[in-house]
């Protein structure tokens, strides 16, 4: 039985993506606002979490609980003008929102996190300022940091139909400045992300706005193009800008076309290359056929080719005979695996999604089977009073060193927060031993203990001190410990001879 229990204890710490069972209950926190809350949550160094819900800020604790901490009991109320949140950024102790208002009015308020607002924001203090973003900037906008603490906001030209859409970054100072010396146009460039050859108008509709690991703005979403001069039929495919300080943007386009449901998103690796997720949802006759397709971009915005297969990665996951994965959210972990979230969807007409799903690849498009069970992960929201569920997906991220993982979803009764366990990606835990003090030649040598002090069990290299000779000992964890070696020195001292010689008359002492 004991053997047993050994041999499943490190099956358990070898698997990865696994509930966090210290956040909320059994990995979970049911925020019970149905599918309102849907504005990104964020997740800051300290593990706690931010999000809106009904016209307030709302906190919880690294694990999962309401913070009565933050601002009044637990709450900031949003005081802006806002119709629509666009997106809200946290620096140090305060939240910024990007608030949009009646007729494509924008606003930015800054709240502290003790509940006020910041009083230097706005002529008499109110804490908010209405932006200036020309008349070009319209529809849904998207806010960033920019590396030297600026804010970047990006969004598509215009709404109407028909009026060659394309993507714009302004970027702004904090008191809610235009900073004049930063500002983009995608058309005024001439890199009309999507122009077709033959030369029908296109629109680009931003989705979200990202800055790389080396400063570089990255704003995204996707382009429809049009197949005649009178046709509404269009097609769409994941489209973005790179935008540096200067320069002139990069244009990047995914290679897959959607005639009907499409997917949009990117991640970044280390070396600032670009994964652009695209691929189709559902095809002409509303069955689900999720395509999901991967194209890797260099830092510099051509095709990595060595990637799948001339740059691209089609990947798939059947969870049984009749439900599909549909990927429409994608991370990349340092160690350059993928990781992406969707829902489950049945190859079917009755619109069911009976779970929230996350998976984990390699580079070569093999699922990670060291990842939740058989490589993925599976969720559905609970929903005690619809019979059929309809889970959706609205936030994907990840800690800064993507050891956790978070979901965030709803459906037609509850939102959720889920916290998964990437261990993998921890730091490795180093382990700690006493030092041994010194021994001499011939004594009893002490025994290596098997399990550190903090609590990593494995052997050693040498096995047994030596009570002859100084040695360094090395200590090896046991496999899916998630841990380094480590070292520990033991001296022993050798024995010493000397002779003294002494003269005396009579006596001697």
């Amino acid at each position: 039985t004991l053997a047993l229990c050994v041999l499943f204890s490190s099956v358990i710490f070898a698997q990865y993506g696994l509930p966090d069972t210290t956040f909320g209950t059994n990995g979970f926190v049911l925020l019970n606002t149905d599918n309102g809350v849907t504005l990104d949550r964020q997740v800051q160094p300290d593990g706690t979490t931010i999000y809106i819900d009904n016209n307030k800020f709302r906190r919880l604790t690294a694990n999962g609980t309401p913070d009565l901490s933050f601002g009044v009991n637990g709450t900031i109320s949003i005081t802006q003008p806002v119709v629509n949140y666009q997106g809200f950024m946290v620096t140090g102790n305060q939240i910024t929102l990007i608030g949009k208002g009646t007729y494509d009015n924008y606003n930015m308020g800054r709240y502290n996190f003790d509940g006020t607002v910041d009083s230097t924001l706005g002529t008499t203090g109110q804490g908010f300022v209405w932006l200036d973003l020309g008349s070009d900037i319209r529809g849904n906008v998207k806010p960033a940091q920019s590396p030297d603490g600026k804010i970047l906001i990006g969004g598509n030209s215009s709404t109407a139909y028909g009026s060659y859409n394309n993507y714009y970054i302004r970027r702004h100072n904090l008191d809610g400045t235009h900073d004049s010396s930063y500002n983009f146009n995608a058309y005024s460039l001439g890199i009309n992300i999507s122009q077709t050859s033959i030369g029908y108008y296109t629109e680009e509709f931003s989705s979200g706005l990202k800055v790389r690991p080396d400063g570089n703005a990255v704003i995204y979403g996707y382009s429809n193009y049009y197949e005649s001069s009178s046709s509404f039929v269009s097609n769409r495919k994941a489209t973005a800008a790179i935008v540096a300080p200067t320069g002139q943007p990069i244009r990047l386009q995914h290679s897959y076309t959607a005639y009907y449901g499409w997917k949009y998103d990117l991640a970044f690796d280390q070396d600032n290359n670009t994964y652009m997720l695209g691929g189709q949802t559902t095809n002409y006759n509303a069955v689900p056929t999720p395509i999901t397709s991967i194209k890797k971009f260099t830092a510099s915005g051509g095709t990595a080719n060595s990637f799948g297969t001339s740059g691209t990665l089609t990947v798939s996951l059947d969870i049984d005979a009749t439900t599909k994965a549909d990927f429409r959210r994608i991370l990349i972990q340092p160690d350059g695996k993928i990781l992406l979230a969707g829902i489950a969807v049945k190859n079917d007409t009755s619109g069911d999604n009976p779970y929230l799903v996350v998976a984990r690849f390699l580079q070569n498009g093999t699922i990670d089977t060291t990842f939740g069970t058989n490589g993925y992960i599976l969720h559905d929201i609970d929903h005690p009073n619809t019979p059929a569920n309809r889970n959706a997906l609205s936030q994907f991220y990840a800690s800064a060193d993507y050891s956790s993982i978070f979901v965030g979803g709803y459906n037609q009764q509850n939102a959720i927060i889920l916290k998964y366990s990437n261990a993998s990606m921890a730091p490795l835990t180093v382990p700690a031993f006493a030092p041994i003090a010194a021994i001499c030649a011939g004594d009893t040598a002490p025994t290596l203990s098997a399990t550190s002090t903090n609590g990593v069990s494995g052997t050693w290299s040498p096995a047994v001190i030596s009570n002859t000779a100084s040695a360094t000992y090395t200590f090896t964890p046991n496999a899916g410990q998630h841990a380094t070696t480590a070292t520990l020195s033991v001296t022993v001292n050798q024995p010493t001879t000397s002779s003294v010689t002494e003269s005396a008359c009579e006596t001697f002492t």
